[in-house]
């Protein structure tokens, strides 16, 4: 069964995913939970986040989850319905590889942009003070 993963005519077909049974409900309440800690991200960083580099960090967090939650969702809609093309398996690979990408480019946002420009914000109030 791995070995069927592994191979690249299994991904790359036009044959529509198998999400029947408890493989299909697991991976839907794994889109559907994505779904969700993008909508309660979304609150959090609106209404509780004060800094406002973490509110930007949080919105785009948020953006990620719900995006991906509902294209998620959207891919077990089409593969559910028997749907050939939409329902392909390689849309599931390429929506992994769309959210590895842009969760690196989060984590890149937040490790080195955030303290380039809370220095810079710092620089330009110690420049106004004198």
């Amino acid at each position: 069964m791995i070995t069927t993963f592994l191979k690249p005519s299994y991904w790359l077909s036009f044959d529509f995913a198998i999400v029947d049974g408890v493989g299909g409900k697991i991976v839907f309440t794994g889109f559907f939970i994505l779904l969700l800690i993008g909508i309660f991200s979304r609150i959090a960083a609106v209404h509780k986040t004060e800094d406002r580099y973490m509110k930007e960090a949080g919105l785009r967090f948020a953006k990620l989850f719900i995006t991906m939650g509902l294209l998620g969702i959207m891919f077990f809609f089409f593969s559910f319905e028997h749907i050939r093309f939409f329902g392909a398996r390689f849309w599931y690979l390429l929506w992994l590889i769309g959210s590895v990408i842009w969760f690196v480019y989060l984590v890149r946002f937040v490790k080195k942009e955030i303290p380039y420009k809370r220095a810079r914000d710092l620089e330009r109030v110690a420049k106004l003070k004198y």
